[in-house]
C-alpha cells in the first residue's frame, strides 16, 4: 500500500535513518489539512452572518446558532493530530529491534522546536500582547514529551503489546481526570499532567501504525467511508455540545471519540490508497503545523499592521481575517518551517553517519 506519512501539528513522518527516502502513506496529509481547517474554524468562526439571517429568539434561529456554534470543535481535531503523530513516529520503526536514539530525538526536537521558537520571537517582537500561541502550546509540549518518551515506549512495546500500554494509559488518564472531575479542557491539568491525559490517544496512533504496516488490506466502499466521516463529525460536535452545554469535559469525551477516529483514519488510508486525495486538503496538510502555530495570533499581526480584521464583524471581515491569517501561516511555513525540516534531516543524517562510523571503529 502506498500511502503520505504526515504528522500532527507538530511533525511529519520521516525515515529512521535520516535519509530522504520516506515511507509514504496515503491520506494522512489530507487528514491533517482537514483537521487544520477544523481548528481554524473552531477558533475564528464559520460565516458568522449565517445566524443573523434568522430571528434570534425563534426556534429556527436558536437551532441554527446551536449548530454553527458546535459545527467545528478544535479539541477532537487535535486528538486526530495526536493519532496521526503516534502513527508517523512509530510507522518507520515497526518491526525494528534497535531503540531509536539521538538522531531520532534531534530530528523531532528541531522540527517542533525551531518553528515554535521563531513564532515566539516573532510575536514577542511585534504583538507581545497576543496570547494565540499560549492557547496551542499545551499540545506541543505534550508532543515533545511523547518524542522524548518514545525510545522507552518502543522498549516497552517489545515487552507487551500496544493494547496493554493503551489500557494502562487510559487508566492513568482516568485517574488524573478523576482528580479534577470539573476540568473541561485537556490543558486544564497543566504541562505536568496534560501529556499523560493525551497519551492514550497518541498510543492508539502507534498501534494503528502496526496494523497498517502489517498490510491490512481491504476494500472500502463509498457509503462506508462517508458514513465514517459523518459519524466522526457528529461525534466531535456532540463532544462540543457536552462540553459547552452540559459541563462534560473533553478529557472524558475524547476517550470515547478517539477510537472512532482511529477507525476513520484507518479506512481513510485504505480509501485514499486507491482514490486521489482532495488536493487542497493535502496541500494544507503540508503546512498544517504553521497553521496550527499561528492561526490564532495571525489576526493580531494583521491588526498591528493597520488591517482592521475581526472574525465576528461580518462575512467580508471574516473572510479577510481567515484569508489573511492563512497567508501569514503560509509565509511562515516557507520562511521557517520548511527550512527547519531540511535542517532536521541534515542533523539526522549527520548523527546517523557518526553512529555508523563509531560502529565500524568498534568492529
Amino acid at each position: 500500500m502506498s500511502a503520505t506519512v504526515a504528522a500532527p501539528p507538530p511533525g511529519q513522518c520521516e525515515p529512521k535513518s535520516g535519509t530522504e527516502n520516506r515511507d509514504h502513506v496515503s491520506g494522512l496529509d489530507s487528514i491533517r489539512g482537514l483537521c487544520a481547517v477544523w481548528v481554524v474554524f473552531s477558533h475564528l468562526g464559520f460565516f458568522p452572518e449565517l445566524a443573523a439571517l434568522f430571528e434570534p429568539q425563534s426556534v429556527v434561529g436558536r437551532i441554527v446558532r446551536g449548530v454553527l456554534g458546535n459545527l467545528f470543535s478544535g479539541t477532537p481535531a487535535v486528538m486526530v493530530f495526536f493519532v496521526v503523530s503516534g502513527f508517523c513516529i512509530h510507522y518507520p520503526y515497526c518491526g525494528e529491534r534497535s531503540v531509536p536514539g539521538l538522531a531520532f530525538l534531534a530530528r523531532r526536537i528541531i522540527r517542533i522546536g525551531v518553528p515554535f521558537g521563531m513564532a515566539f520571537l516573532l510575536l514577542k517582537g511585534t504583538v507581545p500582547a497576543s496570547h494565540g500561541l499560549a492557547f496551542v502550546q499545551w499540545s506541543l509540549i505534550a508532543e515533545l514529551v511523547y518524542y522524548l518518551l518514545y525510545p522507552l515506549l518502543f522498549r516497552l512495546r517489545q515487552m507487551a503489546g500496544w493494547n496493554t500500554w493503551i489500557g494502562l494509559s487510559v487508566l492513568l488518564a482516568l485517574g488524573i481526570a478523576s482528580g479534577q472531575p470539573a476540568a473541561r479542557f485537556m490543558w486544564n491539568f497543566g504541562p505536568e499532567l496534560t501529556w499523560a491525559v493525551g497519551l492514550p490517544h497518541w498510543l492508539m496512533g502507534c498501534r494503528l501504525a502496526e496494523v497498517v504496516r502489517g498490510g491490512g488490506e481491504g476494500r472500502v466502499f463509498p457509503r462506508q467511508i462517508w458514513t465514517l466521516r459523518f459519524a466522526v463529525w457528529v461525534a466531535a460536535s456532540a463532544a462540543s455540545v457536552l462540553q459547552f452545554h452540559l459541563a462534560v469535559g473533553y478529557p472524558w469525551t475524547m476517550l470515547a471519540f478517539t477510537p472512532l477516529a482511529v477507525v476513520w483514519v484507518s479506512q481513510e488510508i485504505l480509501w485514499q490508497a486507491v482514490h486521489p486525495p482532495v488536493r487542497l486538503l493535502a496541500w494544507l496538510g503540508g503546512w498544517s503545523y504553521s497553521i496550527y502555530l499561528l492561526h490564532l495570533s495571525a489576526p493580531d499581526l494583521l491588526r498591528s499592521w493597520g488591517l482592521a480584521v475581526t472574525p465576528d464583524s461580518g462575512t467580508l471581515a471574516w473572510v479577510g481575517c481567515v484569508g489573511g491569517a492563512l497567508a501569514i501561516c503560509l509565509l511562515f511555513h516557507l520562511a521557517v518551517e520548511k527550512p527547519s525540516h531540511q535542517m532536521s534531516r541534515w542533523v539526522g543524517r549527520w548523527l546517523a553517519g557518526r553512529k555508523d562510523e563509531r560502529d565500524l571503529r568498534a568492529q
